[in-house]
């Protein structure tokens, strides 16, 4: 995986769209990682959800890689860290 994420425990990854701006919308997203090939209407969501709460992000890998890494049968577009005992 991203060495952006190779320090964090599999249990802070918050994997997909849906679960990335649920964890926003709680404040227990720490910083973001998007897929290269991610569709552009996520792309903009996300940029404007981390300019708006200060969380870093970056691009790298493709969906595909995204999905392999995280152990997923499907393609994923962006994950996240969530802060430690995170709920929701």
């Amino acid at each position: 995986m991203d060495k952006f994420f190779k320090e964090v425990p599999r249990e802070r990854v918050v994997a997909g769209y849906r679960r990335t701006v649920r964890g926003f919308r709680a404040s227990q997203i720490r910083c973001v990682l998007i897929a290269r090939d991610a569709d552009d209407h996520i792309v903009c969501e996300l940029k404007k959800l981390c300019s708006e709460r200060n969380v870093p992000f970056r691009f790298a890998g493709s969906k595909a890689e995204f999905g392999e890494w995280l152990g997923l049968d499907v393609a994923c577009a962006v994950c996240g860290e969530a802060v430690e005992n995170a709920l929701f």
